[in-house]
C-alpha cells in the first residue's frame, strides 16, 4: 500500500515538471521595459540662522556696495574725459574759425581805393553877398551806428591849419569863420580875406570857403593856378581831418578790443575758478560721505555699548 503511494507522488511531481518546461519553438512573451522615474524637485534649501541670514545680506549689500561704487567713479571718470574732450573741442573750433576766417582775407584780400574828396566850385549868397567859392564835404566817423560829425572840431582845425599863413586878424563874423588879409603865398603874392562856413550835414560836415582876391572872389569855374593851389589846399584839410577821425574811431575800436579781451579772460578765470569749486565740492562730498559712513560705524558701536551696558546693569542685582 505503501509503496503504491510513492509511485502516484512520483508521477504526480514529473507531470508537473514537465508542464514547467518551455518548449524552444514556442513563441516567446513580450518583455515589458522597467521605466525609472526620478525626481526633479529642488532639494529643500537648508535653513539659516538668524545671524547666518544676516552675514548672507551684509555680504550682498557689501557686494553691491563695491560694484556701485565702482560704476560711479568708472561714470565720474568718463565725465571728466568727455569734459576735456568738450573743452579740446572749442578750442580747436576756435582755431579752425579763426584759420577759415584768415583764409578767406587771403584769398579775397579787402580792396579800399585811396580816399576822395571832393571840392566843388559853388556860387551862393554868404556874408558878403552872392558870390564865387569852394564847397569840401568833411566826412564824419561813425561809432555805434552813431554819426559822430565834425562841426565841433572842424573850426578849430581849420584855424590850426591856417595858423601858419600871416594873418593880421582871425574872427567870426556873421557866422563865418574871417580871416583878414591873409598871405598864402602858393594862392597869390598879395594878401586875401577868406571866409569859411562849416554847415552840418547829416553825415558831415560841408566846409564852405570863400577867397576874396581883393578884385574879386577866386572862381573855382576857370582854370588857374591859384585854384588849382586852393583846390590843393582844402583837399589837404580834409584829408588831415579824415585822419583825424579815422584815428580816433581806431583808438575807440581798440579800447573797444582792449575791454573784451578782459572780458574773455575773466570768464576764462570764471570758468576755471567754477571747474576748481566744482572739483573742490566734490571732494568734500566725498570726504562728507565717508564721514558719514564712519560715524554711522561709530553709532552702531556705541549703540551696542550701551546695550551691553544696559544688560550689565541689570545683572547687579
Amino acid at each position: 500500500m505503501m509503496k503504491r503511494y510513492t509511485l502516484s507522488f512520483v508521477a504526480l511531481f514529473v507531470s508537473v515538471m514537465s508542464l514547467a518546461q518551455v518548449d524552444d519553438d514556442s513563441p516567446v512573451p513580450p518583455s515589458e521595459d522597467v521605466i525609472i522615474v526620478e525626481s526633479t524637485e529642488d532639494a529643500p534649501a537648508p535653513v539659516l540662522s538668524g545671524i547666518a541670514r544676516s552675514e548672507k545680506a551684509y555680504e550682498v549689500a557689501s557686494d553691491s556696495l563695491q560694484l556701485a561704487t565702482e560704476a560711479y567713479n568708472l561714470a565720474r571718470q568718463e565725465y571728466k574725459e568727455a569734459e576735456n574732450a568738450l573743452q579740446q573741442a572749442r578750442i580747436d573750433y576756435r582755431n579752425a574759425r579763426r584759420d577759415l576766417n584768415q583764409a578767406k582775407k587771403n584769398e579775397n584780400p579787402i580792396q579800399i581805393d585811396r580816399y576822395v574828396v571832393n571840392v566843388n566850385p559853388v556860387l551862393q549868397e554868404m556874408s558878403r553877398g552872392t558870390q564865387y567859392g569852394y564847397s569840401t564835404f568833411l566826412e564824419g566817423s561813425e561809432k555805434g551806428g552813431v554819426l559822430n560829425v565834425l562841426s565841433k572840431n572842424a573850426e578849430s582845425e581849420f584855424k590850426k591849419y591856417f595858423s601858419g599863413y600871416v594873418s593880421d586878424k582871425v574872427k567870426r563874423q556873421k557866422g563865418e569863420l574871417y580871416f583878414d588879409d591873409i598871405l598864402i603865398p602858393q594862392v597869390s603874392s598879395t594878401t586875401m580875406d577868406v571866409f569859411v562856413d562849416f554847415v552840418k550835414e547829416s553825415n558831415g560836415v560841408n566846409m564852405l570857403t570863400y577867397f576874396n582876391m581883393g578884385d574879386r572872389f577866386l572862381n573855382g569855374t576857370e582854370v588857374s593856378g591859384a585854384d588849382e593851389e586852393v583846390r590843393q589846399l582844402l583837399d589837404t584839410f580834409a584829408r588831415n581831418m579824415r585822419y583825424m577821425e579815422l584815428e580816433r574811431e581806431l583808438k575807440e575800436q581798440e579800447k573797444e578790443l582792449e575791454k573784451i579781451q578782459k572780458d574773455v579772460e575773466r570768464s576764462q578765470k570764471a570758468a576755471i575758478k567754477s571747474r576748481e569749486a566744482i572739483n573742490a565740492e566734490e571732494q568734500a562730498i566725498a570726504q562728507a560721505v565717508a564721514e558719514e559712513e564712519a560715524s554711522e560705524i561709530l553709532l552702531e558701536q556705541q549703540l551696542d555699548i550701551i546695550e551691553l551696558t544696559r544688560l550689565r546693569l541689570q545683572k547687579v542685582n
